[in-house]
């Protein structure tokens, strides 16, 4: 496991439950909005051992309810289903966050019950994929995760971060067709901090009336919408 960085306390980051979250190191796309960017390249040296993140674990039952491993894209990490199994052995709920570009490491996480929650990202629909993600991805990967997660047992959410200028409502009711019928989807705002590519600083988050149109329209197609503040 190579890993970036530790949060130790979040509210936020697993629905209905306390959570540290383990940030791991290397992602395979390029978007241009993360906030991430530390945590992009793989060469990076890692910020922390796994052992040093399973030794602070370890004095954590009772205080936290689960465990969020983000990234990056955690599926890169040969070592990912060690330490959920690790995570999980200490009596804690685990998370996964996952681009979506690498079903045949989210299949077996999700048949050996290694999971409790997964989050997907849907960033594009096909024909902008490539544009919006600076990496050019054979897209049936994407649809393989999407059908893996919806005939899961396993409780999920996709979510989606709106850019200004490229979620246009064609581009928007593309990416909705490709989850109908999922159960719960997330919009997140622009979150204001330095991205991977400058200039994507510079880009206004959208308003909450604007956030409010994408939501009614994403309603019709899944169970629950959420429009959160920031991505």
């Amino acid at each position: 496991m190579k890993i970036g960085g530790l949060r130790r306390l979040s509210l936020i980051d697993f629905p209905d439950r306390i959570a540290a979250v383990v940030f791991t190191q290397g992602c395979n796309l390029r978007c241009p909005w993360c906030h991430n960017g530390e945590l992009i390249p793989e060469e990076k040296p890692a910020a922390l051992a796994w052992r040093d993140v399973l030794g602070f674990l370890k004095g954590r039952p009772g205080k936290l309810d689960g465990v969020v491993f983000t990234g990056g894209e955690p599926l890169l990490q040969e070592g990912l289903a060690s330490a959920m199994e690790d995570a999980r052995a200490l009596g804690f709920s685990v998370k996964l966050d996952t681009n979506g570009t690498l079903p045949d490491r989210l299949g077996p996480l999700i048949r050996e019950k290694r999971i409790d929650y997964v989050a997907m990202d849907l960033k594009a629909p096909n024909g902008s994929f490539s544009r919006i993600t600076g990496r050019s991805i054979d897209f049936s990967r994407i649809l393989e995760s999407i059908r893996l997660i919806m005939e899961s047992e396993i409780p999920y959410e996709f979510r989606t971060t709106l850019i200004p200028g490229f979620h246009t409502r064609d581009v928007f009711e593309s990416m909705l067709t490709l989850i109908s019928g999922a159960g719960r989807y997330v919009l997140q705002n622009l979150s204001g901090f330095p991205t991977y590519a400058p200039d994507f600083s510079r880009l206004s988050p959208l308003g909450k009336e604007e956030m409010e149109a994408f939501r009614r329209l994403a309603a019709p197609f899944v169970e629950s919408c959420v429009a959160s503040d920031a991505g």
